[in-house]
């Protein structure tokens, strides 16, 4: 029993030791994640430290993005990122790696990263997608459009179509749902035989941008009206986002209430396209990336843009597979299609998975592994752990992310190593403190180190950058003046606007003025506007102003015959409750009188908005606010919040946690993220104890089990003594006799005539006495023997 027990306390010994070990294992796993991850952004803080200048736009961008946390590298990082830029009155853009002169040399996928970025931590982004939206153009080849209108079965329907201002076409569903044009043809749409259940569009580029309304008379309760499109010679078809239902007019009344409720579609196919001495055509890349920028704008108007491209982008996706259109798609539309093609694109076969690696492939694993992650965001689970687990498993030594190993050409080890960071690694930059932003030497000529209390004039103080004992870190903003002045303009409070002088956002000027320019010392390229052709009876149509090359006119140039043509010819009609608004400037302008309208906006930059003041249905958001509710235009306002403004979390100097994060020494308050931003502390996860609860279980079992097995269970236990009816032991022999029995002699037991007790075990021999050798082999007593108590 003995040999038994201590195997048992060895055993029990043996896992204990197993489980401590696995449970300091599982602790050290994730003290190596952290380490890994913080050895990652140790790599990329010593890339940019000091050489922002030199990194091209797409490591500046996600390197700002991912160093987001710290404040200095931050700040160093965003006036970079401007200093990059084109700008001028309306637009901003940028190149692919050093400032463009003007906006032919700015391109699409860096533009639209840039918003991006600048929209993430709450810069006004206007002039950035002014330009990309200026790219605009309309595909038409390559893409088909039908118009599908519905009844109910077995019912009828007569209809017209409304485009092009008063161009109006009858059309007839049969029963059995084929339909037909009524009296000839139509200047946007056809029948084609092959396919006789819709109604094809034209492809003309004006036809796939009409807005088209449509009035059905019918006994049917309600009728549809669909837009599909599809590849041209493809047999998948797709549903557009436009579809409409209402109530059908009363065949033959002409009584208001029988009349039908119009339905609005629109046939738009969008793309962008890179200025032309760059490339000309659809640029797919650009597309995408430019309708992902809008799709995540806080900007409703912006999001509703986003939309008008994903025709082109569904179709062509095909096309273009090399640049992973589904992780474009999915956050564009949500369409758990795409979100299952991202997944399906994993490589999760064999020792080596993970990753994404798209083929033909254009950037490398770590890029494509960082655009799926933030496609999927939240909901990509396991496939996202995968993910990380395999870019830490093969980072490299020095903390870089992109191994030479991987091979793949298109690889950055800044970019790629960055764009990874900000994906999967969020916030977990180094901190901020004092020089927690690295050496203020290092960070650049325009940085110094001084024992002055303050920074000298045009210098600004960075409190983030470490100096020795008694100094201070002070950044030359000077020269943002002295460029300025290099391209005409001074640095001011504020620029006049439109009186003798516009803004060029070309960098900082010192304590944060603008830089203006006047426009006689501007050509007019330079602010945006456009010289009218007199000549050919063109004129200006809002503000003109004296630039070096002539008149140049801020608002639209129009036609001088406006009386003699159509609104929908040179503008847009606008109703009793509209007014006529300049998109560039956002400034009311006065209405065209034309042949058939009086309330005529005319131009290329106007459009038609509500004749309200955004006070009386809400109010602006400052910088660093967002809406709680709808985001609408006014006549005052380009963005107008039909709600409340929240503070960002940034902005009330917080940050915002995540729902399994605790607000460590501070508390938290509600900002238009949600309720989770934690003021005055910092974000983190509660600490895991389970592990500690494990081990100490598990040492008071193993205690337990070794105080059982070496001390209870080695101690001899004491015989009970049996209590004598007669009061008490010693009235019998302590051991009976045993005899052997004879051959032919059966042993009796005579019967007591008295209660006897039960018998007794059979005593040890005392030590002191000598143990007797018996004459004959000792036997067992028999049972009658036994239950004598017989003495001899």
């Amino acid at each position: 029993m003995v040999k038994k027990g201590v195997a048992i306390f060895l055993i029990s010994v043996i896992i204990l030791t197993f489980l401590i070990s696995f449970a300091y294992y599982v602790s050290a796993q994730t003290t190596t994640e952290e380490e890994k991850v913080a050895k990652a952004y140790d790599w990329l803080t010593k890339q940019v430290k000091g050489k922002w200048q030199n990194l091209n736009v797409k490591q500046h961008v996600f390197s700002v993005l991912a160093l987001r946390c710290n404040e200095s590298y931050f700040s160093a990082g965003n006036s970079s990122l401007h200093a990059k830029k084109f700008s001028s009155q309306n637009m901003s853009c940028w190149g692919i790696a050093t400032k463009p002169t003007s906006p032919d040399g700015c391109f699409l996928v860096e533009t639209a990263m840039a918003k991006i970025a600048l929209d993430s931590w709450g810069d006004n982004t206007t002039k950035v997608t002014n330009w990309l939206l200026s790219r605009n153009m309309t595909q038409v080849q390559g893409i088909n459009w039908y118009l599908q209108i519905d009844v109910e079965r077995g019912s009828s329907a007569s209809c017209e179509i409304i485009y092009g201002g008063n161009e109006e076409r009858m059309f007839e569903i049969a029963a059995d749902k084929k339909v037909s044009i009524v009296n000839g043809t139509s200047k946007c749409f056809y029948v084609d035989p092959s396919e006789p259940y819709w109604f094809r569009i034209k492809p003309d580029e004006g036809c796939y941008s009409y807005t088209y309304t449509i009035k059905c008379w019918s006994n049917a309760t309600t009728y549809k009206a669909s837009l599909l499109y599809k590849k041209t010679n493809s047999a998948t078809w797709h549903v557009s986002s436009e579809t409409e239902s209402g109530r059908p007019g009363v065949p033959g009344s002409n009584k208001l209430e029988d009349q039908p409720n119009p339905l609005e579609l629109e046939a738009i196919s969008y793309c962008l396209s890179n200025p032309v001495n760059i490339g000309q055509g659809c640029d797919y890349e650009g597309t995408a990336w430019a309708a992902y920028a809008l799709a995540t704008s806080a900007s409703t108007k912006e999001r509703e843009q986003a939309k008008k491209f994903v025709p082109y982008l569904v179709v062509f996706s095909e096309d273009n597979i090399r640049f992973f259109p589904p992780s474009f798609l999915y956050p564009i539309t949500s369409s758990e299609r795409y979100s299952n093609e991202i997944l399906a694109s994993q490589k999760v076969v064999g020792t080596d998975k993970g990753y994404w690696l798209i083929q033909p492939n254009v950037y490398g694993r770590v890029y494509d592994t960082a655009h799926a992650g933030l496609a999927l965001g939240t909901t990509g689970g396991d496939a996202i752990t995968k993910a990380k687990n395999y870019l830490l498993a093969n980072q490299g030594s020095d903390g870089n992310l992109v191994v030479a190993a991987y091979g793949e050409t298109g690889k950055d080890p800044i970019r790629d190593t960055a764009f990874a960071l900000w994906v999967f690694w969020p916030g977990q930059c180094p901190g901020i403190g004092p020089g927690a932003g690295g050496n203020c030497a290092e960070m650049g000529p325009d940085y110094v180190c001084t024992s002055n209390i303050t920074c000298d004039p045009d210098w600004i103080e960075i409190p983030d950058l470490y100096c020795e004992f008694g100094e201070i870190c002070c950044k030359y903003v000077g020269a943002g003046g002295a460029e300025c002045t290099t391209a005409g303009g001074s640095c001011k409070d504020l620029c006049g606007n439109n009186e003798n002088e516009f803004e060029i956002e070309t960098v900082f000027c010192p304590d944060w003025k603008y830089c203006c320019k006047a426009y006689s010392e501007a050509y007019c390229n330079e602010t945006s506007g456009e010289i009218c052709d007199e000549a050919n009876g063109y004129a200006c149509q809002g503000n003109e102003v004296d630039t070096l090359d002539g008149k140049c006119c801020l608002g639209s140039c129009i036609p001088n015959n406006t009386a003699e043509q159509n609104c929908i010819d040179i503008g847009f009609p606008c109703s009793s409750d509209q007014v006529c608004i300049n998109k560039i400037t956002w400034e009311v302008v006065p209405f065209t009188p034309t042949q058939d309208e009086n309330r005529c906006c005319v131009g290329t930059s106007v459009k038609c908005i509500q004749d309200k003041l955004c006070s009386s249905i809400g109010e602006k958001c400052s910088l660093g606010e967002e809406c709680s509710g709808n985001i609408v235009e006014t006549k005052d306002e380009e963005e107008c919040c039909e709600g409340q403004c929240l503070e960002t979390c940034s902005k009330k100097g917080g940050d915002y946690c995540y729902a399994e994060e605790q607000c460590s020494g501070g508390h938290f308050e509600t900002s238009s993220e949600g309720p989770r931003c934690c003021v005055g502390g910092t974000c983190k996860k509660p600490t895991s104890l389970w592990w500690l609860w494990i081990i100490i279980i598990l040492v008071i079992l193993g205690g337990g089990a070794a105080y059982y097995f070496l001390i209870v269970k080695k101690k001899p236990k004491q015989p009970k003594e049996k209590i004598s009816p007669f009061g008490g032991p010693g009235l019998f022999p302590v051991s009976p006799i045993v005899r052997a029995p004879s051959a032919t002699t059966a042993i009796t037991t005579p019967k007591p005539q008295f209660p006897q007790p039960r018998p007794r075990p059979i005593q040890a021999q005392p030590k002191s006495q000598p143990k007797p050798t018996p004459t004959m082999p000792m036997m067992k007593p028999m049972a009658a023997m036994a239950g004598t108590g017989a003495t001899a």
